[in-house]
């Protein structure tokens, strides 16, 4: 066993489009706080946010270490951002799961930006958790888990994604 780097974007990953169609705009703008992060006014979707504890769980049986790397735009809203989204993964009583660090911003492909960070960590694996292709064709191909923008991260799809890419485990 050893480790993998988990990249995580948010927009259509954690928040999505049927999540937030579902709410009229006065039920949205009265919606939890606890969903509500006060980067821009979008509300993360509770099934999704709880999908991706349980795939770093699963992930967690098969490596020593699973760390998140926020890849997303909100890693732009700095610690604040990062601690409200770690706050909402204890909400849910998993004090284990945090975010520890954020890509680089290189001005260009979130696949660029990726591979920078991953020069560091040469043995090291990883996936990319993200509703966007806007990755290298070698990411595309052995670490990209592509999530629909409607429904968001579907840990179903993800388990069934894992346990087929049998070069990881």
């Amino acid at each position: 066993m050893h480790s993998i780097k988990v990249f995580l974007d948010i927009d259509g990953v954690l928040n999505n489009t049927n999540h937030t169609m579902s709410y009229t705009l006065d039920e949205y703008r009265t919606a939890s706080k606890q969903w509500r992060i006060d980067y821009g006014t979008y509300m993360l979707n509770p099934n999704c946010v709880y999908g991706i504890i349980k795939a770093i769980h699963y992930l967690q049986t098969y490596y020593v270490s699973v760390d998140v790397i926020l890849s997303s735009t909100w890693r732009l809203g700095g610690s604040k951002v990062i601690g409200k989204l770690n706050n909402i993964f204890n909400a849910f009583g998993y004090l284990d799961i945090m975010i520890t660090d954020v890509t680089p911003r290189l001005g260009t492909i979130r696949g660029l930006e990726v591979a920078k960070y991953m020069k560091s960590y040469k043995n090291t694996e990883y996936i990319i958790i993200d509703d966007d292709s806007d990755f290298t064709r070698e990411q595309i191909k052995h670490h990209l888990f592509l999530c629909d923008n409607n429904d968001g991260f579907v840990f179903e799809k993800f388990k069934i994604y894992f346990d087929n890419r049998t070069e990881w485990h």
